[in-house]
């Protein structure tokens, strides 16, 4: 959150961040255990030029219950309102019709606030990233891909 100056109390993707955070809060300790990603190690892991895969760890969209999942679900819209109209309703649809149950939430490093931490929505063809790489958590890189049609893929 911005502290002074003409942008005070701006606060960059904090919508994004306080959505997960509830998710994650809604969880039971066991799938809490499941969603831990691990500690913060640095960036994000799908950055420009970086075709890993993401890591097995996180808590599949299918083990979630009811409004969880609905929580899940409005955390992907609310990333999609910084997407053009025209192609948040593209990518909702595509999510909602053809990948939803196969989503994974993983959460990374630890859950009190001001602390450096993350989260990960992926599958194997979409992936959602918000990372605070270094120990100030004011900092935040974070990233929506289409790994299935990815126009910045490198070859």
């Amino acid at each position: 959150v911005v502290a002074e100056g003409p942008h005070a109390g701006f606060d960059l993707l904090g919508e994004e961040d306080r959505a997960a955070r509830k998710l994650y809060l809604s969880l039971d300790e066991e799938a809490k255990q499941a969603a831990r990603a691990g500690p913060v190690e640095g960036d994000v892991i799908l950055g420009p030029g970086q075709e890993q895969r993401m890591p097995a760890r996180g808590l599949p969209a299918a083990d979630m219950s009811t409004g969880q999942r609905a929580s899940l679900h409005a955390l992907i819209e609310i990333w999609a309102g910084l997407l053009s109209p025209k192609l948040a309703r593209t990518e909702l649809a595509r999510l909602r019709n053809t990948e939803f149950d196969q989503l994974v939430f993983a959460w990374i490093g630890p859950e009190q606030e001001g602390k450096a931490h993350g989260w990960r929505i992926f599958s194997e063809s979409f992936a959602l990233e918000w990372i605070t790489p270094r120990a100030e958590a004011g900092h935040v890189h974070a990233l929506w891909r289409d790994l299935a049609r990815d126009f910045g893929r490198t070859r």
